[in-house]
């Protein structure tokens, strides 16, 4: 449990809760990461402003609460090839903005946001933050178009691995869920972008349309890799049908050739007599009979490339 509390790239150590709201009047911009909820709420009510903030029943969105933009989304990231999202609360003020998410993993990129930021505009700090998350929702889609080519490769080459049409399934499930994040957030920057407020400068507004655009570009990737992932699927099927009909047309050509030599023996094999039984080449002429015609057929089936 954390209040890591930030005047410019700073960090006050030993500041509580009740202390913030004096740390503030000092006319100083704030950047607030919090990881527990209780002590978010005890902040809350610090500012006086925890029943408005608790009145927001949606999981997901931009609002405007006593005059200060409350921002609640999810946030999706991937461990060990498990999909892990978490709920990330962020209230904009004059001079603090307040980050709240039980998740270590979102507090560390926050934490490297306010290291390498060189603004003290929280809006423009805001905007650092979204900039960040898309940045690795980056490096994430270009893993995924490493893999996807990796596995259309396999598949054009006849190696295809029997967990590759698995991984592709869920691939494509996390695709359709980081999209849905990313859409979502992509509404958040534009909102931002047409909102009027005293905490948004213009040129905090011109940076929120970069990142929305960034973000749209983003989902439109995910689209086109989730049409990919169809087409290979298509490819898949295709493969493994051709696979199918080679192995059917070998063992077709298999009992092509042994037809004859079956009708054959079944002939002369029947129980009456026969005009050839008491020959004393009978059964070489026979025997020869077959050789020839199974010669003949290996040979016709070759020519029609058959087998």
């Amino acid at each position: 449990m954390f209040i890591n509390v930030y005047k410019g790239t700073e960090k006050i150590d030993d500041l509580k809760s009740e202390e913030l709201k004096s740390f503030l009047n000092k006319s100083y911009n704030a950047l607030i990461l919090v990881d527990n909820k209780d002590e978010f709420f005890k902040l809350l009510t610090e500012f006086a402003i925890q029943d408005s903030v608790s009145s927001i029943n949606s999981d997901d969105t931009l609002t405007i609460v006593d005059s200060l933009i409350v921002l609640i989304f999810n946030f999706f990231y991937f461990k060990k090839e498990k999909e892990i999202h978490c709920q990330v609360k962020i209230i904009l003020s004059k001079n603090y903005l307040i980050i709240f998410s039980k998740d270590k993993f979102f507090l560390s990129l926050c934490q490297e946001v306010i290291k390498n930021r060189k603004t003290e505009e929280l809006g423009h700090i805001l905007h650092l933050l979204f900039n960040h998350i898309l940045g690795y929702y980056l490096s994430i889609i270009e893993n995924w178009t490493d893999e996807v080519a990796l596995i259309e490769s396999n598949i054009l080459q006849e190696v295809v691995e029997r967990d590759s049409y698995l991984k592709l399934s869920n691939m494509r499930s996390d695709i359709i869920h980081l999209n849905r994040a990313i859409k979502r957030q992509a509404e958040h920057l534009k909102e931002l972008v047409l909102m009027e407020h005293e905490y948004l400068t213009k040129s905090s507004k011109f940076y929120f349309e970069i990142t929305y655009e960034k973000a749209s570009e983003l989902s439109k990737t995910l689209d086109k890799l989730n049409d990919i992932i169809l087409n290979i699927y298509s490819l898949y099927l295709a493969t493994l049908t051709v696979q199918q009909n080679e192995t059917m047309k070998v063992l077709t050509s298999i009992a092509a050739i042994f037809l004859p030599i079956s009708f054959l023996a079944s002939f002369f094999g029947m129980n009456f007599q026969m005009p050839f039984l008491k020959y004393e080449y009978g059964y070489l002429l026979c025997a020869a009979v077959m050789v020839v015609i199974t010669l003949g057929s290996v040979l016709y089936f070759k020519r029609k490339r058959w087998i």
